[in-house]
C-alpha cells in the first residue's frame, strides 16, 4: 500500500511535504509499539516469580540444548553458504525494488504504474511469508528455497523483456520477485535451526541474518552503479537472473537437516 500510498501523495503534494507526512506516520506507529512493547514487558516482570519457578524445576539450560556455537558454525561450508545466497538473494531482490519505479519511467511507464507494481511486489511477499512458512512444515526446505528462487529468476527475465508493449509484465515480474524476497526471511530461521540447532541459535541466526542486511544495502548501489555504466538496467537484470539461478542450485548443496525438531540432547 505504501509505494501507491507515496505515488498520490507526490501527485497531489510537493515531494518534501510527502516525506513530512511519511516522518508523522512513522512516529505515531512508533509510539504505538512503544507502548506495546512496553506493556508486554510489565507484563513480563510481574511474571518473574513463576519463570523462577520453572527454572527450578529442572528446565535445561542452553548448554544442556542441541546444536553448535557460532563459533562452531562458521567453521562450517553450511554456515557460509547460507550466509552468501541470503546476501545475493536479498542484495538482488531489494535493489530491483529500490529502482523499480526509475526502471519503469526509464522504459516509458508512469511512475503511478511503477508504485501500483510496486504494491504487488510487497502482496507477493506477504504471501510467500505464510505459504512458504506452512510449506517448511511438509516439504524439505532447500527444495522449497530453489524453486522460490528460480522463480524469482524468471521475474527478473520478464523485467528484461518490452515492458512498454507488455505492460503486464512490471507487475507479474514485480508480485514474482515480492515471492523470492518475501520467501528469505522464512527461510534464513529455519534452516539456521535445522543445521546449527537452538543451542546458540540467536548469535547463528543474527549474524546470517546480517549477510542479508550486507546484501539490501549494497544491492541497491549496485543496480545504481550499473545503470550509470550500462545506461540501462537490463544488464543487472539479467545478471541477476543467473544468480538466483545459482543460489537455488548451491542451496541443495546443504544436504539433509541435521537437527530434529527436539530441543534437548
Amino acid at each position: 500500500m505504501v509505494p501507491i500510498l507515496a505515488s498520490r501523495l507526490i501527485e497531489a503534494m510537493e515531494w518534501r511535504q510527502g516525506y513530512a507526512c511519511f516522518a508523522a506516520l512513522s512516529l505515531v506507529f512508533g509510539l504505538i509499539a512503544h507502548q506495546l512493547i512496553f506493556r508486554v514487558l510489565d507484563r513480563r516482570e510481574t511474571a518473574k516469580p513463576v519463570s523462577r519457578a520453572i527454572a527450578a524445576s529442572g528446565v535445561p539450560s542452553n548448554d544442556d540444548l542441541e546444536g553448535v556455537t557460532l563459533s562452531e558454525a562458521v567453521r562450517g561450508y553450511r554456515y557460509w553458504l547460507v550466509g552468501l545466497v541470503a546476501t545475493v538473494v536479498v542484495g538482488t531482490t531489494v535493489g530491483a525494488v529500490i529502482h523499480l519505479a526509475s526502471y519503469a519511467t526509464d522504459r516509458g511507464l508512469t511512475t503511478g504504474f511503477a508504485a501500483k507494481s510496486a504494491g504487488l511486489l510487497g502482496l507477493g511477499e506477504a504471501i510467500a511469508r505464510l505459504c512458504v512458512g506452512l510449506m517448511l512444515d511438509r516439504i524439505f526446505a532447500p527444495f522449497i528455497a530453489c524453486g522460490v528462487f528460480f522463480a524469482g529468476a524468471v521475474g527478473f527475465y520478464l523485467l528484461t523483456s518490452d515492458i512498454l508493449q507488455y505492460q503486464w509484465l512490471l507487475p507479474f515480474g514485480a508480485f514474482v520477485l515480492g515471492v523470492a524476497h518475501g520467501a528469505e526471511g522464512d527461510l534464513i530461521p529455519f534452516l539456521a535451526r535445522k543445521y546449527f540447532g537452538v543451542r546458540r541459535l540467536g548469535s547463528i541466526y543474527g549474524s546470517l541474518v546480517s549477510f542479508a542486511l550486507v546484501g539490501a544495502a549494497s544491492g541497491s548501489y549496485v543496480f545504481g552503479w550499473s545503470f550509470d555504466l550500462a545506461k540501462s538496467y537490463v544488464p543487472i537484470l539479467q545478471i541477476s537472473a543467473v544468480c538466483l539461478c545459482l543460489c537455488g542450485l548451491a542451496i541443495l548443496a546443504l544436504g539433509p537437516y541435521r537437527y530434529s525438531s527436539s530441543g534437548s540432547k
